[in-house]
């Protein structure tokens, strides 16, 4: 059963390195016990999107999944949301 107080933060991404980055950064500035995760769904990429993820220093646990080849967003989201342990 899902923690019904806690919120996952899904990210689908696909050759956005760069971004990513920005992106993890300005969650770790969010305060709040209500973030429960985060969720890394890497949709195929070709760069380095998935070892930045998992590098990166974030103080939500993070949960990671790298798909061998692009499904397309709806695939990747479920994914993400099948991996992800909060409520919301």
């Amino acid at each position: 059963m899902k923690n019904i107080s806690s919120i996952s933060i899904i990210i689908i991404g696909y050759n956005t390195c760069c971004q990513l980055k920005n992106l993890l950064y300005s969650i770790n500035q969010v305060a709040g016990d209500h973030i429960s995760e985060v969720v890394y769904v890497d949709d195929g990429s070709t760069d380095n999107s998935f070892e930045v993820y998992l590098e990166y220093k974030l103080k939500y646990k993070k949960i990671g999944k790298k798909l061998t080849k692009n499904m397309g967003r709806s695939f990747a989201t479920q994914k993400g949301i099948d991996l992800a342990s909060g409520a919301w």
